[in-house]
């Protein structure tokens, strides 16, 4: 029974059932599995001897348990990755401008500083694509061209970017009930990017790079940017930033090149409507530390001459089925931006998100098969109950006495269940509970089989059920007895339904939720052994009372 009842709240929890869900089921479930166990023991009665009846019904108890594996995932809780994806561009005397896209939502909670790196920096082109195949294949693309115009010296030039397929990210879509974790496209200087609904970076970083001066390197600033609006201007604590051309291009790209740390105070914009079109959120950094700890206001000159003209020619390629492009894209007026990260802990508030299948079906499904084992383990437990009560009477034997086996039992199985779990999630971005379900079907069987060879014949069949029933019920003392096992039951199914639960709220791994089972049989056991005696002298009434009181204090 430890093996794996205990565990089923969590298994529940971890298929997506919420807490509402799991209430009811836990509930509804013994109510309809109390129907079984008498209609179980009056055929019983009726038979005389339910040895075979009993081992079967143990045996296929251990079988329909796993029937609960077959239930599929209703909800999911995904992480999302520990790093936001941003693109920078330059607002003049203003500052700097991030844009974040909002594939991976952000509820915006800004930190006072925040690690921004630049990551790769390229142009960005906006394409007016809708075909969710044509864009999988611009994101997939390994060959664009860029294209620089002149248009007051005429000049053009153009450089062509190829890159191998280890370069690229894989397109093999993982399911996310297996790791559960949203990844980033953590190839920041060869893969095309969305950066919003139709805006795409293409990277370029060996054409040029972002970078800042500090105040009091003017004169190295004003000689390498090649923006007339930055230049013959004097500025006083202001950290200067310009996206500067690469003098010395090599062929392969250069990892250092465009990878900077540095902290930066953002404030959110208010949203516009072009950026719910466009599916962004944009904030704007005043001041950043580029080196140290000090923070100056910016400057940052518009990075696009407007002599020149960039365009960008995209050849679509599907790679499966030729070699040959099946369509080219050109995008013109291209501007220069970069791609930054920064901790999304610092950006913002939510790390998690809830993703929906079809929680109807979980729930149904689940709630069935609970169900159908409730009726089938209740049905084995009340009849083993009574033909170990029935055992003890003629063998004069203590209660307590034979408890203290199944006890230790429950000591042994629980955290040995857990730790098996433990071991069959290394690695996984899910808890795996098959070796629990398998463990306590085998166990089941094994004692379906011992249960054969044990004598069961230890009274004569009932010759009318139904009335010793009713006899039974019309005893006062009786009926006051159900009437509090039915409440120390309810605190039971509370305090067992949710301690799991809890601890796993508290991050503790399920080999410390099976210990949890061990201690509390380790403190069960003297009561077991000395039962007899303190039943002869306080009574079973006052029992139960204490019962009550140590329910009360765990419930608390």
């Amino acid at each position: 029974l430890y093996v794996l009842y205990p565990y089923l709240t969590i298994h529940m929890r971890e298929l997506g059932i919420n807490v509402e869900e799991t209430a009811i089921m836990s509930a509804i479930t013994p109510v309809i599995a109390m129907v079984m166990p008498p209609l179980a023991g009056m055929f019983a009665d009726r038979v005389g001897n339910f040895k075979i009846l009993l081992s079967l019904f143990s045996s296929f108890g251990g079988v329909a348990a796993l029937l609960l594996l077959l239930v599929p995932i209703g909800r999911i809780t995904v992480e999302f990755p520990d790093r936001v994806v941003m693109d920078l561009s330059c607002t003049g005397n203003n500052g700097l401008l991030y844009t974040m896209s909002e594939n991976h939502p952000c509820e915006t909670s800004l930190q006072s500083k925040i690690s921004t790196r630049i990551e790769s920096c390229g142009y960005m082109c906006r394409l007016d694509v809708h075909n969710d195949t044509e864009v999988q294949s611009i994101l997939s693309s390994r060959m664009y061209t860029i294209k620089r115009y002149n248009m007051e010296t005429g000049a053009n030039s153009s450089f062509e970017f190829s890159v191998s397929r280890d370069e690229m990210p894989q397109q093999i879509e993982e399911d996310l009930r297996e790791h559960r974790k949203l990844k980033n496209n953590e190839y920041f200087k060869t893969s095309i990017r969305q950066l919003s609904a139709n805006e795409y970076f293409f990277p370029s970083n060996q054409l040029y790079e972002f970078s800042c001066t500090v105040s009091g390197f003017i004169e190295d600033f004003e000689t390498s940017t090649l923006n007339p609006a930055m230049s013959n201007r004097i500025y006083e604590n202001r950290t200067l930033c310009a996206f500067n051309p690469i003098i010395s291009r090599k062929d392969s790209v250069n990892e250092t090149t465009n990878y900077h740390s540095y902290k930066s105070k953002l404030k959110i914009l208010k949203a516009t409507e072009e950026d719910h079109e466009m599916k962004r959120r944009r904030y704007l950094s005043e001041e950043i530390a580029w080196t140290g700890k000090e923070f100056q206001k910016i400057t940052c000159g518009n990075p696009d001459l407007e002599s020149d003209r960039i365009a960008v020619t995209l050849p679509l390629f599907n790679y499966s089925l030729s070699s040959e492009p099946f369509k080219t894209l050109n995008a013109e007026d291209c501007s220069k931006r970069c791609v930054v990260t920064a901790p999304r802990n610092e950006m913002c508030s939510n790390t998690k998100t809830l993703i929906e299948y079809n929680v109807g079906l979980t729930f149904w499904m689940y709630f069935a098969i609970r169900v159908f084992i409730g009726v089938i383990g209740g049905t084995t437990f009340a009849m083993f109950e009574g033909a170990v009560i029935a055992i003890l009477r003629e063998q004069k034997a203590d209660y307590g006495l034979q408890r203290i086996y199944g006890s230790i039992g429950g000591m042994i199985s629980s955290p040995l269940s857990g730790l098996l779990i433990d071991y069959a999630s290394i690695g996984r971005g899910y808890t795996d509970f098959r070796p629990a379900f398998y463990l306590y079907a085998g166990l089941k069987l094994i004692s379906g089989l011992l249960m054969l060879a044990i004598n069961l014949e230890f009274k004569s069949p009932a010759t009318n059920v139904v009335r010793d029933v009713f006899t039974v019920l019309r005893n006062i003392e009786a009926a006051a007895l159900f009437i509090a096992c039915f409440i120390l039951g309810t605190a039971w199914g509370y305090i067992e339904s949710f301690l799991f639960w809890l601890i796993q709220d508290l991050g503790g791994s399920r080999s410390l939720m099976g210990i949890t089972i061990t201690v509390g049989g380790i403190a069960g056991i003297p009561l077991l052994v000395l039962s007899g005696p303190i039943i002869s002298k306080i009574g079973h009434a006052n029992v139960l009372f204490i019962g009550f009181v140590f329910y009360a204090i765990r419930l608390c």
